[in-house]
């Protein structure tokens, strides 16, 4: 039955590619319409469902179908089928810029990391990181992908720790260092995956520094890219990536003083963005999408969609700076040298040990999972050869570690 449940997903999905979401969509019902399937089971057929939305850019119904996938699973212990609509769920909500819901969803995937697909694990942890850096948090985000980092290099997995490689060139473009980016991109492999059903497109990158070069021979070099890719994915029907590639084009076109250009592209975007709420494909583009917008605005002052996804701008901009405010506090560590056994980790938890901060709290402020926090805390007693919180405290005191 497995492999039949498999079968199901392909010939579905083979369905959507070719552009025929109509007869994709009912391979499915039709298959779960058979009281045949399991419970396990009937979730992964759910699941295929999941991919053949998002790739269709259809997220009310990807809300929905990870929703009910998550139904059928209750509380059995599923763990990779539950990560896979908690994956689908979390990047549903923050592509219609939903952070709240994203956010819970997606710290469920991270909490179960250790016996879960990376893939998913990975992508669930650059959503998380696009929300923080969105928030103006940069710490909890370079956490979020710290942590991601670690496991995997844990786990030698060498095609997720590629895709994590090429995300630290776009997380540092969306911080603002272009020459940071740029060096990434000359070591990272770009085209390990072809784009599919996850959150980030590593082949965009390269073509986001070239915008952001913004010389002649950059943007030319870019529109070839950008041209290129766009012709694959209509060619598979991947409209999630159409819908960035086409943002993407009209900033190029922008660029390069293509006002015409520039508001089709923009135009077409939207097109396929407005049905379902997708908003935050635009937003990540930056202040360039800003300005392209209010000019496609005052060209079609009714065009209501293009007004909401400027009001998602304007409320990101007032968020931020309080949310910065607090991201800039530091841990109240020493400038001493630490303990030479103490990991990192085991350094930042223990002034939260000082506050008085139980492992649950801990586990929240870290963005990690409460039994990471435990595993910590024993590793910290042992290397401190002590037996609890306060001797642990007042040995890291009488060495310097913290004041």
């Amino acid at each position: 039955m497995i492999i039949r449940s498999l079968g199901v997903g392909v010939l579905s999905v083979g369905h959507q590619m070719m552009g025929n979401t109509k007869r994709a969509v009912a391979v499915i019902k039709e298959a779960l319409s058979n009281s045949i399937w399991p419970a396990n089971l009937r979730a992964r057929i759910l699941f295929y469902l999941c991919i053949v939305q998002y790739m269709e850019a259809n997220l009310v119904g990807l809300l929905n179908t990870s929703q009910e996938c998550l139904r059928v699973i209750r509380d059995l212990p599923f763990l990779h089928t539950r990560a896979f609509a908690n994956y689908f769920l979390g990047a549903g909500h923050y592509l219609r810029n939903e952070f709240g819901a994203a956010e819970s969803v997606l710290l469920k995937v991270l909490d179960d990391r250790h016996a879960v697909n990376p893939s998913y694990v990975a992508h669930a942890g650059f959503i998380l990181a696009c929300i923080y850096l969105s928030q103006g948090n940069e710490a909890a985000a370079a956490q979020v992908l710290d942590q991601i980092g670690a496991d995997c290099q844990k786990t030698d997995n060498a095609t997720v720790l590629s895709i994590i490689q090429a995300f630290e060139a776009e997380f540092a473009l969306r911080r603002g260092n272009l020459q940071r980016a740029i060096q990434i991109c000359r070591h990272a492999d770009f085209d390990v995956r072809p784009p599919l059903w996850f959150f980030y497109v590593p082949q965009l990158t390269p073509i986001k520094c070239l915008l952001a070069e913004s010389t002649n021979d950059s943007l030319k070099e870019a529109r070839t890219r950008l041209i290129e890719w766009e012709e694959r994915m209509v060619q598979i029907n991947r409209i999630n990536v159409r819908i960035e590639i086409l943002a993407l084009l009209a900033l190029l076109y922008h660029k390069q003083s293509d006002q015409a250009a520039a508001t089709e592209h923009l135009q077409a975007a939207i097109g396929l963005a407005e049905p379902e709420g997708w908003i935050r494909s635009f937003v990540d583009l930056g202040r360039p999408m800003v300005d392209l917008l209010k000019i496609l605005i005052q060209d079609q002052p009714d065009h209501t969609y293009a007004q909401k996804v400027l009001k998602a701008f304007q409320a990101e901009c007032r968020k931020i700076a309080p949310s910065a405010s607090r991201a800039t506090t530091k841990p109240r560590i020493s400038e001493q040298p630490p303990h030479d056994a103490l990991t990192r980790r085991e350094i930042e938890i223990l002034p939260l040990l000082d506050e008085g901060l139980s492992n649950k709290e801990i586990a929240a402020r870290l963005y990690i999972a409460s039994v990471t926090v435990k595993t910590h805390l024993q590793n910290i007693y042992k290397k401190l050869n002590v037996n609890n919180r306060i001797e642990a405290l007042k040995k890291v005191r009488e060495i310097g570690i913290i004041d």
